[in-house]
């Protein structure tokens, strides 16, 4: 049914009548007609709403747009504030924001090549927003246009203000739930999302475009709720079975979840839905189309992918749709074997959508077979910064990494991370895992990963690569596929064979190479095949060589030249086994056809090493020389050797022997510019610096090339050389003995070096001990080549040596014993010098005319030895009396001394008992003398009982009378008085007394304590009064002051 809006006349009751039929606004002048009509006429704004929303129905968005403007310039030249104009305000910004939304792009730039810009239309939506803001800023719709403005900026938390805001006013607009619900889940927030969707669903249960339930559909899958997600996408369709997306999100569920199951039914359905969503208005639908491409890719139609695809690509503007279409062709095309279009193809999906994993991993893949590793590696790492639990990532990642070696460290680290991911995954699934601990370092679950961490591992601890390989081995052999395993069963071979310690490591070494001779006879025909089976057999030969089964090795380096003519490094082996020269070189010209230059290094090597003629080491020269010429004018190995050969023709062209050293160094120098980790090289400076009497600039070359290369006996052997020359000998055998302690029996020339060191300290120094030290190291050189007679010269002149050394020896520091040994060993030296003497052979290594002049020395020594013995036998006899006389004196003083303190111990022994003896005896005397004094008081008191009293006979009031009285009773009081004190004196002086005997027991009486005991009693030590006059001895012992 079709309406009509009435447009009044300006100053008139008329009104012109607009019918809004279907065809509404297809006729641009009518349209064109409208607005002027609505200008002119002055028409209420309200209309110019009702006229926009007629051509936005019809999809004439231009002249919305223009409605809409129009609209808003007559409000803002009549300054109006009415809510129809703040409408027109708000309608108009939302629609610059959807213009805005259909040309903007995930460039930063803002700008899709071919486009226009999405900027001007905010900047034209923020103007109107701030004009409606001016008029009314709490409206509700000021607030739902601030937020989507927000949106499309991409300022999430203020969208999530500002429709948050405007549903706190109105909890049931519409506009400002679903504004909500995007800016939470494009926050992230899918929670809060869901919440505000079921809102909206409950609010409005018969809404179907947009469709809630597809809303929450897709927040329950981003929260990993894929069965609640299943069925929002299944309700969606059941309310509009013709919903293209919900048709599509819901097959992409069923897709996905029969993948993973491994379910033929869900399969079904989820083609079945499919192709209801490609019904009708479905085939325009990109998704639809892409779902499509993917089924078809899976099916192995992969020319319906591209044609499907293409069309996906016709029938969106979205960039992410677009770059799914891309990716489902780059997997078609990289199924098909078509790496450059494959390549071009995840370019444009990794370009449309840069933060997907899937293309970067696609584009890594494709660089790798491109053989540009780093740009693949840049790749990989981009999928791990956002998902480092990706395990095939991290395989290709740590595989990459293992075949640089400055990136072996970064990959030792990403196999870690796997093996650390692959622990959780297996501790998930309830599977059993490894310990942690020093066995498990190394160690892989998986075959292939496995023999990629032990490649790392070969040069840097092959111990754990063996462990790996052969855990490798034990998965392949749980799961019946090790019989195939030729590479593996050669690698453990090699490593076994490589390090082997006894003849055990070389019978499994031998084992495990016939196994993958075996393993490689079961294959069928394969090129692969072929060449594995070559270098096994070639690593088998190396061994018999190395087992001193040189038939054996023919035999099998014969098979190899047989099958792979081209395989020239069989060619070198043979020539190398061949004793013979000529043969050895004839061997060596026939891998001059297959790789001249390694053919004429060892050409060159063979010409060095035969030494039977003079006249090889110019061909040797030529050898070498052409491969600088025509080959490679900074190969290492070839300046090296042409160095050697000037420093040998230095040492038989004595004349020019300067001017060859030069040209020596020369080709050192060049080598060491080449190169500058050249060991060799910078050996040969050092050599040809030493030649020429450089010895300090030749000491510091030889030290920075063994800060380099510790583990180089040459290096410190040429080092140790270098310090004897300047003087440093000591220093010189340091580095000698720790060449001879990695290699103690094999080394007879620094055996010699190490002699000679040891025989020049002890001659600079007159040092016996350091001479002896000469001898033995010459000894051993001895024994190790007992027909070199340079060595037996060496032998006789150390001897010789020692004995004039034990001759100036100072007489203190030499013994006859140590003479007579010297004399043995010069008695030897003179024999084997009178031998030497008259060896007719030339180049010995000595001057026989010289070994004569030594054995007639000996006997001049020997005669000095004798002398020397027989003074030193007097001497020593003088010095042992001398020491016994000494010793005898000794003895007496030690005895005298001895006696004397005995004869002291005894007198004051004697002198105490006497001591003693004397106090006892005055002991005895005082309790004598006391006994007596108590017997006569006793006496005393009782004559004077027995007198009678005289005091009533006399007359009381005579003087007499009077006076004695008086005398008496004072007397007698005096007497208690004193008594008292003498009593109290004398118990503290007991008391001190006791305390001072508790102290020293065995101290004699002093004569004051002597004084004490004659005023005590004998019984219960009460004091009593004295008696008459003193005896004589208690005036010899009572002091003449004391008190009493």
């Amino acid at each position: 049914m079709n309406r009509a809006i009435e447009i009044p006349i300006q100053n008139s009751d008329e009104v012109l009548v607009v019918d809004i039929t279907e065809d509404f606004g297809a006729n641009t002048q009518e349209s064109d007609s409208i607005l002027e009509i609505l200008t002119s006429e002055r028409a209420p704004i309200h209309l110019y709403l009702e006229f926009a929303r007629e051509f936005h129905k019809r999809g004439y968005s231009d002249y919305v747009e223009k409605t809409l403007e129009k609209g808003a310039e007559r409000g803002l030249n009549e300054s109006l504030r009415d809510t129809a104009y703040v409408k027109i305000l708000h309608t108009l910004a939302l629609h610059f924001i959807e213009s805005a939304a259909s040309v903007k792009t995930d460039n930063t730039s803002g700008r899709t090549p071919g486009s226009r810009s999405y900027l001007p239309y905010l900047s034209r939506a923020t103007e109107l927003l701030n004009k409606a803001e001016n008029i009314d800023n709490k409206n509700v719709w000021t607030a739902i246009v601030r937020g989507s403005l927000s949106l499309a900026s991409s300022k999430l938390p203020e969208a999530v203000k500002s429709f948050q805001y405007a549903v706190n006013a109105e909890g049931e607009n519409l506009a400002a739930l679903m504004g909500l619900g995007a800016a939470q889940f494009r926050s992230h927030d899918y929670k809060s999302a869901l919440k505000t969707y079921q809102k909206v669903l409950s609010l409005f249960p018969n809404m179907d475009v947009p469709d809630p339930r597809l809303a929450i559909g897709v927040c329950y899958h981003r929260l990993q709720m894929t069965q609640h997600a299943l069925l929002a996408f299944k309700r969606s369709v059941e309310v509009n079975p013709s919903n293209p997306d919900a048709l599509s999100l819901l097959a992409r569920m069923e897709w996905n979840q029969a993948r993973e199951e491994g379910n033929v039914q869900l399969l079904e359905a989820a083609v079945e839905r499919v192709k209801e969503a490609f019904s009708g208005v479905g085939r325009k639908n990109a998704a639809v189309l892409n779902l499509i491409g993917e089924g078809l890719y899976f099916r192995g139609e992969f020319d319906g992918v591209e044609t499907v695809s293409k069309a996906a690509i016709a029938a969106t503007d979205s960039n992410i749709v677009k770059a799914e279409a891309y990716g489902a062709m780059a997997k078609a095309l990289h199924s098909q074997g078509k790496f450059s279009s494959a390549f071009e193809m995840y370019s444009k999906a990794a370009s449309l959508h840069s933060s997907s994993l899937t293309y970067q991993y696609g584009l890594g893949q494709m660089y790798i077979n491109q053989g540009e590793h780093q740009k693949a590696l840049d790749c990989f790492e981009k999928v791990l910064a956002k998902d480092e639990e990706n395990l095939e990532t991290l395989k290709k990642v740590a595989s990459l990494c293992s075949e640089h070696p400055k990136l072996l460290d970064k990959s030792l680290g990403y196999f870690g991370k796997l093996q650390a991911l692959i622990k959780k995954f297996n501790e998930e699934e309830g599977m059993e895992t490894l310990k942690k601990d020093k066995d498990s370092v190394g160690i892989f679950p998986d075959p292939i990963m496995q023999m990629e961490l032990s490649k790392i591992y070969e040069t840097t601890n092959p111990s754990i690569a063996l462990k790996g390989y052969l855990n490798a081995l034990s998965i392949l052999e749980a799961n019946g596929a090790a019989d195939s395993a030729i590479e593996l069963l050669n690698n453990i071979g090699a490593l076994y064979h490589r390090d082997a310690q006894s003849p055990k490591d070389f019978d499994l070494a031998k084992n495990y190479y016939e196994r993958a001779l075996t393993a490689a006879d079961n294959l069928p025909d394969l090129t692969d095949k072929s060449n594995l089976r070559v270098t096994v057999q070639y690593n088998l030969a190396r061994l018999y060589e190395q087992l001193g089964s040189p038939t054996d090795a023919r035999s099998q380096l014969s098979s190899i030249v047989e099958s792979h003519p081209a395989y020239f490094d069989s060619y070198l082996r043979l020539a190398a086994m061949t004793s013979n020269y000529e043969d050895a070189r004839a061997l060596i010209q026939k891998g001059l056809i297959v790789d001249r230059r390694s053919s004429l290094l060892m050409l060159g090597n063979s010409f060095f090493d035969d030494t039977s003629n003079k006249a090889n080491l110019r061909d040797s020269r030529k050898s070498f020389e052409e491969v600088l010429q025509k080959a490679d004018k900074n190969d290492s190995f070839a300046l090296c050797s042409v160095g050697n050969i000037y420093l040998v023709i230095a040492r038989f062209d004595q004349k020019q022997k300067e001017v060859h050293i030069k040209k020596a160094l020369e080709f050192f120098d060049k080598a060491v510019r080449v190169d500058n980790k050249n060991v060799f090289g910078a050996t040969g400076v050092g050599i040809c610096l030493a030649e020429l009497g450089q010895f300090e600039q030749a000491r510091e070359v030889f030290t920075q090339v063994l800060e380099g290369a510790t583990n180089m006996p040459g290096v410190s052997t040429n080092l140790a050389h270098v310090l004897v020359e300047l003087g440093q000998t000591k220093l010189a055998i340091s580095h000698y003995e720790r060449v001879l302690k990695k290699n103690p029996e094999q080394n007879v020339g620094v055996l010699q070096c190490l002699a000679r060191a040891y025989y020049i300290v002890a001659k600079t120094d007159k040092d016996p001990i350091a001479m002896r030290k000469s001898l033995v190291n010459i000894q051993r050189a001895i024994h190790l080549d007992p027909f070199r007679w340079s060595l037996h010269y060496d032998l006789a002149l150390v001897k010789q040596q020692y004995a004039q050394i034990m001759n100036d020896q100072p007489t203190d520091k030499r013994s006859v014993t140590d003479l007579k040994k010297s004399l043995e060993g010069l008695e030897t030296s003179q024999k084997i010098f009178a031998v030497l003497g008259d060896k007719k052979e030339s180049n010995l290594g000595y001057d026989v005319k010289l070994a004569k002049e030594r054995a007639a020395y000996c006997k001049d020594l020997q005669r000095v030895s004798e002398k020397k013995i027989h003074e030193t036998t007097v001497l020593e006899e003088q010095r042992k009396e001398r020491l016994l006389a000494i010793k005898q004196e000794q003895m007496r003083i030690e005895q005298a001394q001895l006696e004397k303190e005995r004869e002291a111990r005894e007198k004051e022994k004697r002198d105490k008992e006497e001591t003693e003896a004397k106090r006892r005896e005055i002991m005895a005397k005082m309790a004598e003398e006391n006994k007596r004094a108590r017997e006569r008081a006793e006496q005393e008191e009782e004559e004077e009982a027995r007198k009678p009293s005289k005091r009533k006979k006399q007359d009381p009031g005579s003087d007499e009378s009077d006076g004695e009285g008086d005398l008496g009773d004072g007397d007698e009081k005096e007497k208690k008085k004193k008594r008292k004190r003498k009593e109290k004196k004398r118990g503290e002086g007991e008391e001190e007394e006791e305390e001072e005997k508790q102290k020293k027991p065995r101290k004699l009486v002093s004569k004051r304590a002597l004084a004490g005991d004659e005023e005590r009693d004998g019984e219960g030590g009460e004091s009593v009064p004295r008696v008459g006059r003193p005896s004589n001895l208690s005036r010899a012992v009572i002091d003449s002051d004391d008190d009493e």
